[in-house]
C-alpha cells in the first residue's frame, strides 16, 4: 500500500520555498472525522500494526513451544506473548507515524511518538465505542419491544453483524485522527510560536 503515503500537493510560495501541505485538524466527534485523510493514515498504520503484532506473537508462540514442549501456553506465556505485542505495536506505530509525517506533510519528527498516537487512538475508540453502544442499545430495545422472542434474538444479532464493518471503519479513522493530533502537536513545536511585530 504506497497510494496512503502520496503526499497532497504543496502550496506554492512566492516568497519563500514551498509551503508543506496542511495537517487535517478535525474534532474527535466531528463531521471530518471519517475524513479521507484519516481513513488512508489510519490503514497505513493499522495494517502495519496489525502485521508486527501477528508476526511477533507467532514467532514467539512457536519459540515458547519450541522450549518447553508444551502445546497449552501458560500465564507466563501470555503475559510474555502480551509484553512482546505491545512493545512491537509500540515501535511500529513510531516508526510508520514518523515515516507518514515526512512523506504525507514533509514533517520530520525526531521523538518518540509511538505512545502518543497510541494512547489518543485508545480515547478514539473508547468514545465512538461509548457513542454507537448507546445507539445499538436502543436499537436493540426496541426490537425487544416491539417483536420478541426468537425473533427479537436473530434482529439483534443481525443488527450486530451489520455493525461490525462500522466499528471497523471507525477504528481505522480513530488511528488517523490520532496520528494527526500527534502531526499537528509536532510541528506546532518545531515552528514555535509566532515573532512578536517590532
Amino acid at each position: 500500500m504506497t497510494e496512503d503515503l502520496a503526499p497532497p500537493a504543496a502550496t506554492v510560495s512566492t516568497f519563500g520555498p514551498p509551503i508543506a501541505p496542511a495537517i487535517p485538524a478535525v474534532r474527535l466527534l466531528g463531521a471530518g472525522f471519517l475524513s479521507r485523510a484519516n481513513l488512508a493514515v489510519g490503514w497505513s498504520l493499522s495494517w502495519r500494526v496489525g502485521l508486527a503484532n501477528g508476526l511477533v506473537s507467532g514467532a514467539l508462540a512457536g519459540a515458547l513451544r519450541l522450549a518447553r514442549g508444551s502445546v497449552t501456553p501458560d500465564l507466563a506465556d501470555r503475559l510474555a506473548l502480551a509484553a512482546a505485542t505491545t512493545v512491537a505495536g509500540l515501535l511500529v506505530t513510531d516508526w510508520a507515524g514518523r515515516r507518514i509525517a515526512r512523506r504525507r506533510y514533509g514533517l520530520v519528527i525526531d521523538r518518540f511518538v509511538g505512545w502518543a498516537i497510541t494512547w489518543r487512538e485508545g480515547v478514539a475508540g473508547l468514545a465512538w465505542a461509548s457513542a454507537a453502544g448507546v445507539v445499538i442499545a436502543a436499537a436493540v430495545i426496541s426490537i425487544h419491544l416491539a417483536v420478541g422472542g426468537e425473533a427479537a434474538r436473530t434482529l439483534t444479532k443481525a443488527v450486530l453483524v451489520l455493525c461490525l464493518p462500522g466499528a471497523i471503519v471507525l477504528a481505522v479513522a480513530g488511528g488517523g485522527w490520532a496520528a494527526h493530533r500527534v502531526f499537528a502537536h509536532q510541528r506546532a513545536a518545531a515552528t514555535g510560536p509566532p515573532a512578536a511585530a517590532p
